[in-house]
């Protein structure tokens, strides 16, 4: 797979003011560190599982589509040579939760977060289809480009985004932040460092 365009240290973000927070309105594309080094591209579930067995950073395109969307491990986004662009940064969970509360809480602040568009219909308890899309009444524009797992499985388009913070939380794992279409909660839980997930910024 060839490698993609994208972002380098100096380049500009497209964003969005959600309260006193700036955000990037998009999923960003990262390609070099701030020092110029490009950031590793995995190829392969090979060359993604290798990193995370020596817990070096990578980032992916989805290897089973052509145009699959940039997904990075944690140990890309907590690199000591900045992922960010200059003036941004990966968002912390305390940021995070500032993010929600400004979008209606964990219990409704998903629907104001996710896109009006591309987001899987779903059945509700009583078989019903539900809409999955969200309101984007934030302006951030959430889209559901799934995940790859430590194991360079790809799944979740639809259904899900996935972002990562900067927050640590034991030695396998880190709190990435979390959307899904059958609902409209927000939340930030843990996960294993080596998921490759969506790179999402805030402003300095």
């Amino acid at each position: 797979m060839s490698k993609k365009s994208g972002i380098n240290a100096n380049a500009d973000i497209e964003e969005v003011k959600i309260g006193k927070q700036v955000w990037s309105s998009k999923n960003v594309v990262v390609v070099q560190f701030r020092n110029g080094d490009e950031v590793p591209l995995a190829k392969n579930e090979k060359e993604w599982k290798k990193a995370v067995k020596e817990e070096k950073p990578m980032m992916c395109y989805n290897f089973f589509e052509k145009n699959g969307e940039a997904l990075y491990n944690w140990f890309a986004v907590n690199d000591n040579r900045g992922l960010a662009p200059e003036g941004w940064h990966v968002p912390s969970d305390e940021e995070c939760s500032v993010l929600i509360e400004q979008c209606g809480g964990e219990e409704n602040g998903g629907h104001a977060l996710k896109d009006t568009k591309g987001w899987d219909e779903f059945m509700d308890d009583d078989l019903n289809t539900q809409d999955g899309n969200g309101d984007n009444k934030s302006g951030f524009a959430a889209s559901p480009v799934g995940m790859c797992s430590e194991d360079g499985e790809f799944f979740g388009g639809g259904m899900q985004m996935h972002f990562w913070t900067s927050t640590d939380y034991v030695k396998s794992s880190a709190i990435d932040f979390r959307l899904f279409e059958d609902r409209k909660t927000a939340e930030s839980k843990a996960s294993e460092k080596g998921n490759g997930y969506s790179l999402r910024l805030i402003k300095d």
